[in-house]
């Protein structure tokens, strides 16, 4: 006997987007223009992916500084509670933190201005490395799981909505060159062979 249909309740599907052609889903995922890939098939890296770099900079010095003053807030809280309960003078306790915050500044600001220095050398040299080959896209570890975009022997790694991405626009097994920084090794633009 067949039930009859519950006007109260609703089906829900779900359908997934079209996935894009390859060259498509390469230039949304790497972020790059027709008029990027030509100036990296002259060897030089464009404007606009110069500002692009910039800004990826800039992104990861602000989450550095949040971490950073995430840690030394909780390190200022955390040797107050300590001086508190063990009855440490709280002049000592405020020179301790000094010199631990001074630390703290002190190399935040080291590994910021690496990171500066080697992005701005990269800008400057301007040099574009190559790699033909075949692309392939790759799991590693199960805690977390990273995902790379490889060629040949190099991998890039990508999040996991872009590795999806790519793996519904079937980029795994076509032929491409890879256009990609030699100093930070950050992927510019993907040229599929036809």
């Amino acid at each position: 006997m067949r039930m009859p249909r519950n006007p109260h309740t609703t089906r829900c599907i779900f359908m997934l987007p079209q996935p894009l052609p390859p060259n498509e889903a390469l230039a949304e995922v790497f972020q790059y223009t027709p008029a990027d890939l030509r100036a990296n098939r002259r060897g030089t890296i464009s404007e606009r992916q110069k500002g692009r770099m910039r800004a990826r900079h800039a992104d990861t010095v602000g989450l550095m500084e949040g971490f950073f003053t995430f840690v030394a807030i909780i390190g200022v809280l955390g040797s107050g509670a300590a001086a508190l309960s063990n009855g440490i003078p709280l002049w000592q306790m405020w020179l301790a933190v000094l010199v631990g915050l001074l630390f703290w500044v002190g190399l935040a600001w080291a590994i910021l201005a690496y990171s500066r220095r080697r992005m701005e050398q990269t800008i400057a040299a301007g040099k574009v490395a190559t790699i033909s080959g075949t692309l392939h896209l790759m799991r590693a570890g199960s805690k977390p799981v990273h995902h790379y975009f490889c060629i040949g022997t190099r991998r890039f790694s990508i999040d996991t909505a872009d590795y999806l991405k790519l793996e519904r626009s079937k980029v795994d097994g076509q032929r491409a060159t890879v256009y990609y920084t030699t100093r930070w090794e950050w992927v510019l633009a993907v040229d599929l062979e036809q």
